[in-house]
């Protein structure tokens, strides 16, 4: 929560886990991953704190692995806002990368997201527990 109050909007869980790899195509241990979204309303923070309801730093484990519990973000609320979408970026000693991570099936995605815009396309599955899902990041240049 940042130091913000939690926010009131009606939220599901939501866990993504997640592998980053080296240029190689080897697990990149010890990466540094810093992610940050909005509530299930659109909103990153009050009017008084810009910034964030959801924001968390962690580091890869050794098969380069990170898992992420959080809830599934809203889209922005303002006309022609960008689909609901997580901000990514991993810094480790083969690279840095910054992205988006957004949602097979959104209806605002473009048809051609994720092909070298940046943005990683991820398909969720709704479970008792929650929305899931998986994703691949590489640090190639």
């Amino acid at each position: 929560s940042n130091g913000l109050d939690a926010s009131d909007a009606p939220a599901e869980p939501m866990v993504i886990v997640a592998t980053v790899l080296d240029p190689d195509c080897l697990p990149a241990a010890g990466a540094l991953v810093n992610l940050w979204h909005t509530d299930a309303a659109g909103h990153y923070g009050t009017e008084q704190t810009e910034c964030c309801y959801y924001q968390v730093a962690g580091r890869t484990d050794g098969n380069g692995q990170f898992r992420l519990e959080t809830i599934r973000p809203g889209q922005y609320d303002e006309a022609n806002a960008p689909p609901a979408h997580i901000h990514l970026e991993i810094t480790h000693a083969a690279g840095r990368h910054m992205s988006e991570i957004v949602f097979a099936g959104d209806p605002a995605l473009p048809a051609s997201a994720g092909e070298g815009d940046g943005r990683i396309v991820v398909a969720l599955t709704e479970t008792d527990d929650g929305w899931q899902g998986t994703a691949t990041f590489n640090l190639a240049p």
